[in-house]
């Protein structure tokens, strides 16, 4: 009983004059097979990317917060310049920070703050308006800026306290040029230098220091959700007793954050070829068993040759 032991393909070369209309049509699909993968590829390579990843955001030990009451502005920061801006306003404060990794992955999930105000007795609050500044990193885009949280509230009724709560989110007007390494996307344009010598009172300044923020291409924002406690001692009699005012903010980071940024020529390149050649693969298969058939059969009139083996 006789087994294989090896097995070698015959080889059919097809043979045609070069006017001949087998000759027209080989050329021709040869030519569709390069040019039409370019053609329905060449739209869909774009030069942006969209990644998700989570930001790195930490607190950045500065806070400004500004109490309306009925009868003065109560004024607090932690940057001590500012402060000597407004001595008769100022008052002293308690904050407590709590930054959250649930996952533990080394990215804060939450951060939390308590901030307790303390107020006189007769004091009536009816608005407050709070910043409070975070680092912002980005890994994949190799980008770092500072956030800055507003918080605010105004209305008619006295309270005790404001609680807050939104996702820090990242608006983009232009996308993200990709970076080598880790870069600061506004070094020379700070919300507030606390190392300068000096600061002017426009630093301290509400809608100075929003306009300035607002006016960035690329920045974090905090869309907040609020609770605003209503103030229970203001059916009491208004004699002197000191009292407090609470705010508390907390802060979600979304753990899939979307961030567009200008591909660098390599991944243009390598999308673009992927592309390319995914679909140039599958036009030379389906044209090649297609003029196999038609030749085989002699739909086409051409010479046929077998190679043999020597």
């Amino acid at each position: 009983m006789k087994v294989q032991i090896f097995a070698a393909p015959v080889c059919h070369r097809y043979l045609s004059s070069r006017l001949s209309l087998t000759y027209i049509l080989v050329l021709s699909a040869t030519v569709a097979v390069i040019t039409l993968p370019y053609i329905l590829t060449r739209n869909d390579v774009k030069p942006l990317r969209i990644n998700l990843e989570q930001p790195r955001v930490q607190f950045s030990n500065k806070v400004i917060v500004v109490l309306q009451s009925d009868s003065r502005e109560i004024y607090f920061s932690t940057i001590g310049e500012l402060n000597k801006l407004r001595p008769e306003s100022f008052s002293e404060a308690s904050i407590s920070v709590f930054e959250e990794d649930h996952n533990f992955d080394g990215l804060n999930d939450r951060i939390k703050m308590d901030m307790e105000f303390p107020i006189e007795g007769n004091e009536q609050i009816v608005g407050l308006q709070a910043f409070i500044f975070t680092s912002y990193h980005l890994k994949e885009a190799k980008a770092s800026m500072e956030s800055l949280i507003f918080v605010h509230h105004g209305g008619v009724l006295p309270g005790s306290g404001y609680s807050a709560r939104g996702n820090l989110m990242l608006r983009q007007n232009t996308p993200m040029q990709a970076m080598e390494h880790i870069t600061e996307l506004y070094p020379s344009h700070e919300i507030i230098n606390e190392f300068k010598s000096t600061i002017d009172s426009r630093e301290s300044n509400i809608d100075t220091l929003l306009d300035r923020y607002e006016n960035r291409e690329i920045a974090p924002f905090f869309p907040q959700h609020g609770l605003w406690h209503r103030d229970p001692s203001q059916k009491e009699s208004t004699q002197s007793f000191h009292k407090t005012f609470n705010l508390k903010v907390t802060i979600d980071i979304p753990k899939l954050q979307e961030v567009v940024y200008v591909s660098t020529l390599a991944e243009v390149l390598l999308d673009a070829w992927m592309k390319y050649l995914s679909l140039l693969v599958i036009a030379a298969y389906l044209v090649r068993r297609l003029f196999t058939f038609i030749l085989t059969n002699q739909i086409l009139s051409s010479h046929n040759f077998i190679d043999k083996l020597n």
